[in-house]
């Protein structure tokens, strides 16, 4: 982590949670339905940030599940279980042509767009998880491990003014365009 004394001195440093409109967990389906609501799972989300669309898997869900676990663009997936070297990867959501909800293994990171930017904050994450600072605070069990909510709604995010987050998520995204 950074020292708060190292930032320029118009960052800040604070708590994620305090930075989010909600963080909810998603649904578990065993279940599969053609005709069902596409559900992002642990191999949708790759090792760089991004959605895999290639492979996913439908699964029945009442209009009550939709409403409460669909995905608006801008909303931040985190994948809280997983293999201990792969917990933590995280997605930022860009839309879809149609409702799309997620998994148990993801926590849904809404922001508080006044203060935080999604891409910047999933750019944070994806390095927090690129340092195994995840792996370090996952809980494990056999073949898998989790990070708690409460221990990722703690963890301090450098946060520098808002023009400046967006500046510098362009900046990555460019880069990964090269």
């Amino acid at each position: 982590m950074i020292a708060s004394s190292l930032l320029p001195a118009d960052w800040k440093v604070v708590p994620l949670g305090q930075l989010l409109k909600s963080a909810q967990s998603g649904f578990a389906s065993g279940e599969r339905d053609p005709n069902g609501v596409v559900q992002i799972r642990m191999n949708n989300v790759t090792t760089d940030g991004n959605l895999d669309w290639t492979s996913f898997i439908r699964v029945p869900a009442s209009q009550r599940q939709i409403d409460k676990y669909r995905l608006r663009v801008g909303d931040v997936l985190f994948n809280s279980t997983n293999s201990p070297d792969l917990v933590g990867k995280t997605a930022v959501f860009d839309g879809h042509s149609e409702p799309i909800v997620f998994s148990n293994h993801f926590v849904r990171l809404r922001v508080d767009e006044a203060r935080l930017d999604p891409r910047y904050l999933a750019r944070w994450l994806t390095e927090q998880w690129q340092r195994r600072v995840f792996e370090g605070l996952c809980t494990r069990w056999v073949n898998q491990a989790s990070v708690r909510k409460d221990d990722l709604l703690s963890l301090k995010v450098p946060l520098p003014p808002l023009p400046e987050q967006k500046r510098v998520a362009a900046i990555l995204a460019k880069a990964d365009r090269l």
